[in-house]
């Protein structure tokens, strides 16, 4: 159930710490309440004041909204899996004269004039050329775009005009709240998080044991919610946009993690270097990205972890330590107006101090100092990745 929050920032936290547990659950439990928390997190949203709902907005949580200039390509994707729910920012389109260039391969020869005439914008153009459209004007546009067969024109060209959108989550199954891929029954990981193994390199060495190639409708849906997870974080790569969905390979890597590698569509392949995407899910949940070239004997590749996956891991792993160090039970701290909150209050020597929880390598922390002003306490404990 979702919490009464006191802050933007504590909503924020709790509905990362709930994409957490439904990835990583340690029991079934908290797996079903974490489907049910998120699960009116929209509603949440939605009674909280205006001020604090634009604070929420690029979160990627349900019931907010996305704000980006998408290229033609994801912008297409939108348009076709979440139709009636995207419109043009006109307040920062910065080029109308790009955007013009774009609309006048749209127009009809008896149109012409009275477009360059002057005497019509071109939010009223597009307005009056969408009236009675059963979508939004982006939506007009995009349909108007598709059904011509300029594809390599129109793409330049609306790239070029940089177009500004509003992507209206709602409840959609695309924001960070629902994003999933079906995926059965959750793993529990009754025994914690994994441990870093001993021989990283032989694990790595050693060959997968099954690697599944998923049906062409199974993997356009795997495609979905590889282009969707980095949509709602302002990124976007050629791996997932131009994902073939013949090729779509899967691996179970063990304890509910799944590693998804997409081939490339024919027409955008390298000549000589192969290059494929992968989306990292645990349970079903993107929880990362990453990518690998490789040409002739030498292959690059790269990760990343999605930063409420990064922080809320970390957390839970300090979590799972303290709890069989001896502590009893968790606590934590959060200031009067919710602006501050420690990660965690454990007795030092006889004494309280508070906890800091770092994922990276930055060990700058407000909110220690927060409480150190507040209540001066004998000790600050914080744990970055250099300890």
């Amino acid at each position: 159930m979702v919490r009464t929050h006191k802050s933007v920032e504590a909503l924020t936290r709790q509905h990362n710490e709930q994409c957490v547990q439904r990835a990583f659950p340690l029991s079934r439990s908290q797996h079903s309440d974490a489907v049910d928390t998120l699960s009116s997190f929209e509603d949440c949203v939605s009674r909280l004041p205006a001020s604090c709902r634009k604070s929420l907005r690029d979160s990627g949580i349900a019931g907010t909204t996305i704000h980006y200039r998408f290229s033609f390509d994801v912008a297409t994707w939108l348009a076709r899996k979440a139709p009636s729910s995207v419109s043009i920012d006109w307040a920062e389109l910065d080029d109308y004269e790009a955007l013009d260039d774009l609309l006048r391969q749209l127009l009809l020869p008896s149109e012409d004039e009275f477009f360059d005439s002057g005497n019509v914008s071109t939010q009223s153009w597009l307005a009056m050329a969408s009236a009675g459209y059963s979508g939004t004007e982006f939506d007009w546009l995009m349909a108007q775009l598709q059904e011509r067969r300029m594809q390599p024109v129109f793409r330049q060209l609306y790239d070029a005009a940089d177009v500004p959108l509003i992507w209206t989550l709602g409840g959609s199954e695309f924001s960070k709240t629902s994003n999933s891929f079906s995926a059965g029954k959750p793993e529990i990981r009754t025994t914690g998080y994994r441990r870093r193994p001993a021989h990283i390199k032989k694990v790595i060495s050693t060959p997968l044991t099954q690697i599944t190639r998923l049906s062409t409708a199974r993997g356009t849906e795997m495609i979905d919610v590889a282009i969707a997870s980095l949509a709602v974080r302002h990124r976007e790569t050629l791996h997932f946009n131009f994902a073939n969905p013949e090729e779509v390979y899967v691996a179970q890597v063990g304890e509910g993690i799944t590693v998804a590698v997409f081939g490339l569509l024919p027409e955008h392949r390298f000549p000589l270097e192969c290059t494929m995407g992968y989306l990292i899910l645990s349970n079903g949940v993107p929880i990362g990205y990453g990518g690998s070239s490789m040409v002739f004997k030498q292959a690059n590749t790269g990760v990343n972890i999605f930063d409420e996956y990064r922080g809320a891991v970390a957390e839970n792993y300090v979590a799972q330590q303290l709890l069989e160090s001896g502590q009893q039970k968790l606590y934590y701290w959060s200031s009067s107006g919710g602006k501050a909150e420690t990660d965690f209050l454990i007795t030092a020597d006889d004494h309280i101090a508070p906890l800091e929880v770092k994922s990276g390598l930055n060990p700058r922390s407000r909110s220690l100092r927060s409480y150190d002003n507040q209540f001066q306490p004998r000790t600050l404990c914080r744990t970055t990745l250099r300890n």
